[in-house]
């Protein structure tokens, strides 16, 4: 079998190209997420922080080099002015901290993004909006040139009434696991159906969030049927929640040296439980531990043609986190 894995010659590939858009960072808080998710009501600043601790295992095809990896996240958005759809700034920040003596890796990875979203035009039910930024996601910030890339979007929504809306969105992200150097089309169709069934239809991700029962709330998104991440949160006393979820995650990174048009791929699928404690209006605190699996490290363009650098053990993990409203 040859190690080489062309992923757009497998049966999986339409799936695979999808998990890719979703996990691109435009997506994230300095793509049209910043613009198309509403506050919540009076709040003008979102922050949130974690850091994810993996067990120490070893990579594979490699002598069985030890592999420790730590990941810290941290992201968020402020509205500037009073009205918080005229303008916002948004980062995202994530470091990888790796503790190997595979020679073929590097120690640290980070991906920085800082973006300002601003609405454009606003005419009966339709408004406008547009993003702009630049990032870095590379080994040393911000010492390479080949590591920079642009952030651009523009969004239309459309609101029929107070429970459902439009969305078309024109997204650039030349960072983005898929097609980094083009702009990808994307709506979403969201409705509320009742006080506790809603959902959204669209590309590249849908998703369902009912609450069956009092306390009980159950989100399943992403490419469905084939490709779900999904989140089961339960609150069972005043400012108390558990949950579990199970999720994917891909991050890539330039190395310094080597091709312009090259990145590294981090990939993995994991599964976790966990507490969520309310502390006060403002603040929560997460605790959770979980198994991450089907870890691996591609090199390549993007998720369309991959050559496999190392397989990463599966291991355990703790993840805590804070997120903070104002």
């Amino acid at each position: 079998m040859n190690e080489n894995k062309n992923l757009s010659s497998c049966f999986l590939a339409p799936i695979v190209l999808w998990v890719g858009f979703m996990a691109a960072s435009g997506w994230a808080q300095t793509g049209p997420l910043m613009m198309t998710k509403p506050f919540q009501q009076e709040r003008h600043v979102e922050l949130s922080g974690s850091t994810v601790a993996y067990q120490n295992g070893s990579t594979i095809r490699t002598g069985d080099n030890n592999f420790g990896l730590t990941i810290y996240d941290a992201q968020g958005r402020v509205a500037l002015l009073p009205d918080s759809q005229r303008l916002k700034f948004g980062f995202d920040l994530t470091q990888y901290d790796i503790d190997t003596n595979d020679t073929g890796l590097p120690k640290t990875l980070s991906d920085q993004s800082y973006a300002v979203g601003f609405r454009v035009a606003k005419f009966v039910s339709w408004e406008i909006g547009g993003v702009l930024g630049t990032g870095f996601a590379g080994v040393n910030p911000y010492s390479d040139g080949n590591a920079w890339y642009g952030i651009a979007s523009v969004i239309a929504s459309y609101e029929f009434n107070e429970e459902s809306n439009l969305q078309l969105i024109l997204d650039y992200n030349g960072n983005r696991s898929l097609f980094p150097d083009l702009p990808l089309p994307g709506f979403a169709y969201n409705r509320k159906v009742s006080d506790v069934f809603r959902y959204t239809i669209g590309v590249p991700s849908s998703s369902l969030i009912w609450m069956p029962a009092e306390g009980l709330t159950a989100t399943v998104s992403g490419l469905m049927p084939f490709f779900i991440n999904a989140d089961l949160d339960y609150k069972f006393t005043e400012g108390w929640h558990l949950f579990g979820n199970y999720g994917h995650r891909v991050d890539g990174f330039h190395l310094d040296g080597d091709d312009k048009n090259r990145r590294v791929f981090f990939t993995q699928e994991y599964a976790e439980i966990g507490g969520r404690w309310e502390v006060a209006t403002f603040a929560e605190l997460i605790l959770a531990g979980g198994y991450a699996f089907d870890r691996e490290v591609n090199r390549g363009f993007d998720l369309r043609e991959l050559d496999k650098l190392r397989d990463i053990s599966e291991e355990w993990y703790i993840r805590t986190s804070v997120q903070l409203r104002f």
